[in-house]
């Protein structure tokens, strides 16, 4: 064959390009990959002719179009452009006209691309070619998901229509609620009553190999050049996720259903698609299509070695796809998460001994291992290994309380802090941790007692600038909504506002119940767009905001336009150059060569983290003193504020009541300007002017 033709994957996180980097690899293809993070275990393999690092997801589209161009032109020869998830598969197809020019790919209409992907169209389009599908409803409130848990024959599945915005905002895609609590419960947590996109389906009894799989590729005819039918033996999560450990198997039916949806709509390239086997009627029914690679894709492999991206990459090329058989009984492994899933089968009772024993009989491909390729299974051991000990670390010692500023509750998989998913974390954090912001600043523990100083000293340098009784403050990320609350007492009138819509909901009630409610408005608001005309504000507020956004220098930038010549803007961050992190060894720089050669030593090591995939930023105050000079504004006073609990190796060393009292006492020496104390407290507050340049004119 010709292997000319090179090929670029996006994005690389997962098993599944990792398998596209050795398919294509071994056929002497030169694989290129693209991820937000460099460090990707696929990345690593001995296939991999190179990585660009870009991310799709908070990337402008025109720019990450250009990046892709030029990506293009680094590569040379027309590269295979292959999409490996459903965002990307998505951004290919509402670019093509733009990308057709440098890349070789599947085109298919956005429409159709669209309605595979989203469950909701999906369903619809089944039906309308007599494919099988589960009974399905679309509840457009809550009142309609009582109505249906009232009749319903439960379990149920909950579903995400919309797999992308769920995810991101949830980090679940489905649930099994066995309850009508369960599923009011579930669709509380998963649902945004503004934009509803949950759908209730019935429950097809039946164990994981009752879900049956067809992966293959079809040309520009939509003719079928290579597939195979597997089904799940084991899934991650257990009974809905992914497929952790597969089998090939013939299925005609599937097989069949399958061509014939395609046939019909005129899709082409790669499908993945899922089906599972009701036992009641005898028939197969359509769970899912991915119109795209699927990650499992390395479970089809056919007779002759053949898989989707090789079909895919002859068909697109221009060379002939030689035919290709099943072979039955072949089984693929995904390691990591199969081990992970086998314990939560056998706490479930699902899963003996003998019979986890017996499924591994024949395992031919892992996702991971591959003799000639070693690189990214160690890799992966040693992040696997890694979360173990880490894990067991926290089940061994005592509990450590989370710092409220870095406990993000993990709401769906997250592998950057600049990524689209962040918003919905912070949001997602904010709204469960809601009556903890609520009732902060009421508690004599040493962290909340950190937030009060940081208010107070916001409050006295505001009243020190002599604002006009006049004067209009803006309250970026109001939280609970006190700040804003005393600003508006002390005479001001004050806007606030937030992205998380529990704390907005606070924050209205604290103003309905104060005397200031005329001159007090909460509404929501993104610090990185604001809703405010140019030059509307005396005062700009953010304290607490800059380590939940993904940039910090578009949203000083938007403060900085809606403020008045002449206006201020007070902001406050986490200090990452605080005492207690500076004197612990797992945090102090002095110690970081020591923390980078063990992390070389064992790929993927990380330092303790929260116990959630996300934690706030930190910033240096000379970091945030560049951030504020280079938007024009001049800074005019600065410290920092309490002394956050002493840390040997992220554990506290004292209790709570200790920390208080050396805290009052470390204060005092800061307010004297003790060396080393003024710049290392928990929090770094700075107030800057923005420059009145008809004032200094005149």
């Amino acid at each position: 064959m010709d292997a000319s033709v090179p090929a670029l994957v996006l994005r690389m996180e997962h098993h599944g390009a990792l398998g596209v980097m050795r398919s294509l690899g071994r056929l002497g293809v030169r694989v290129y990959g693209l991820d937000a993070d460099d460090g990707a275990l696929a990345l690593r393999s001995r296939y991999c002719h190179g990585g660009f690092a870009w991310d799709l997801d908070i990337r402008p589209v025109h720019t990450s179009v250009d990046f892709l161009l030029a990506a293009a032109c680094h590569i040379g020869g027309r590269p295979l452009l292959l999409a490996t998830n459903d965002e990307t598969a998505l951004f290919v197809a509402k670019h093509q006209s733009q990308l057709e020019p440098a890349f070789v790919f599947a085109n298919n209409p956005l429409q159709l691309v669209q309605a595979l992907y989203n469950k909701r169209k999906m369903h619809f389009l089944a039906r309308q070619f007599d494919i099988p599908t589960a009974a399905t409803c679309f509840p457009r409130s809550r009142s309609e998901v009582l109505e249906f848990a009232g009749t319903a024959c439960f379990p149920v599945m909950l579903k995400a229509a919309d797999n992308i915005v769920v995810a991101r905002r949830t980090g679940k895609k489905m649930v099994i609620a066995r309850t009508p609590e369960d599923l009011l419960a579930h669709y509380d947590a998963m649902e945004d009553p503004s934009n509803p996109t949950m759908m209730l389906q019935e429950y097809i009894p039946g164990g994981d190999d009752s879900v049956w799989m067809f992966n293959g590729y079809f040309n520009e005819r939509s003719e079928c050049l290579f597939g195979v039918t597997g089904k799940k033996i084991h899934q991650t999560p257990i009974y809905t996720g992914m497929t952790a450990l597969g089998i090939c198997l013939p299925n005609p039916t599937v097989r069949d259903q399958t061509e014939k949806l395609v046939k019909a709509t005129g899709y082409k390239g790669i499908l993945d698609i899922g089906y599972r086997y009701d036992f009641r009627d005898g028939s197969y029914k359509l769970l899912d299509a991915n119109p795209r690679l699927g990650a499992t894709f390395r479970l089809f492999v056919g007779t002759g070695e053949m898989d989707v991206v090789r079909a895919a990459y002859l068909d697109l090329t221009g060379q002939p796809v030689p035919a290709s058989d099943i072979r039955p009984g072949r089984k693929w492994l995904l390691e990591d998460a199969d081990l992970v899933s086998s314990r939560d089968y056998f706490r479930d009772r699902a899963l003996t001994a003998r019979e986890w024993i017996a499924a591994y009989g024949g395992i031919q491909e892992g996702a991971w291992f591959a003799r000639d390729d070693l690189r990214p299974f160690l890799c992966m051991c040693a992040r696997f290994g890694s979360r173990l000990v880490r894990h067991a670390a926290r089940r061994i010692g005592p509990p450590i309380p989370p710092s409220p500023k870095r406990a993000a509750a993990k709401a769906g998989e997250c592998h950057a802090a600049e990524s689209g998913r962040q918003r919905a974390e912070v949001d997602y954090y904010f709204q469960s941790s809601a009556a903890y912001w609520e009732e902060i600043y009421h508690s004599q523990r040493l962290r909340p007692l950190t937030y009060q100083q940081r208010r107070d000293v916001a409050l006295r340098w505001i009243a020190a600038v002599g604002l006009p009784a006049s004067a209009r403050v803006l309250d970026v990320g109001c939280g609970a909504g006190v700040l804003a609350a005393a600003l508006a007492t002390a005479g001001y009138a004050v806007d606030a506002i937030d992205t998380a819509p529990a704390m907005i909901e606070i924050a209205r009630r604290r103003a309905a119940c104060s005397e200031v409610a005329a001159r007090l408005t909460v509404a929501a608001g993104d610090a990185h767009a604001l809703p405010f005309s140019d030059g509307c504000f005396d005062v700009v507020t953010a304290l607490g905001v800059l380590p939940w956004l993904y940039s910090e220098a578009v949203a000083i930038s938007e403060m900085q336009r809606v403020l008045k010549p002449g206006g201020y803007i007070l902001v406050a961050t986490d200090n990452e150059s605080r005492l207690d992190r500076l004197l612990d060894p797992i945090s102090t720089p002095p110690l970081a060569p020591l923390r980078r050669m063990v992390k070389a030593i064992l790929p993927g090591a990380r330092t303790p983290q929260s116990p959630c995939g996300f934690a706030a930023k930190r910033h240096r105050p000379a970091e945030i003193d560049r951030l504020l000079s280079r938007h024009g504004l001049a800074k005019i006073r600065s410290k920092t504020v309490g002394f956050w609990p002493f840390t040997f190796c992220d554990r506290e060393i004292f209790s709570d009541s200790i920390s208080v009292r050396l805290d009052c006492f470390l204060r005092a020496l800061a307010e004297r300007n003790f060396p080393g104390l003024r710049m290392t407290g928990a929090q770094y507050m700075a107030l800057a002017q923005k420059p009145d340049r008809e004032r200094n004119a005149g």
